[in-house]
């Protein structure tokens, strides 16, 4: 009962924040409300989870954090390298060398 009451309280938010987003900025809004739907979910799904096994919102970002700053880290240099240093090269050879310098910062740092 409970997951059928979460699963439509989830719905409710996500719809409305989907509709708010695309009423009010478009595409950008789109990706707006999926963001903060995400996020929200995180904490109503952490909440039971923490009641259920002890392992709540705070543990799980405490699990991910260290991958997201490394690949925030590593995500720098390849923006400026796809975007000033390549800019003017064949999209596709952008793409491949832009992930193959991700992947090696991202093995080197991790």
């Amino acid at each position: 009962m409970k997951q059928t009451l979460l699963k439509i309280i989830k719905k409710i938010i996500g719809i409305t924040l989907l509709i708010l987003g695309i009423n009010y900025l478009g595409i950008w809004g789109i990706m707006t409300a999926l963001t903060i739907n995400s996020i929200i979910e995180l904490f109503l799904n952490g909440y039971y989870l923490n009641k259920s096994l002890g392992y709540g919102s705070i543990g799980q970002i405490k699990d991910f954090l260290p991958s997201f700053l490394i690949s925030i880290v590593c995500a720098l240099p390849t923006y400026y390298l796809s975007t000033v240093i390549l800019a003017n090269t064949i999209p596709f050879v952008n793409v491949i060398v832009s992930t193959v310098v991700f992947a090696a910062f991202y093995i080197f740092l991790s």
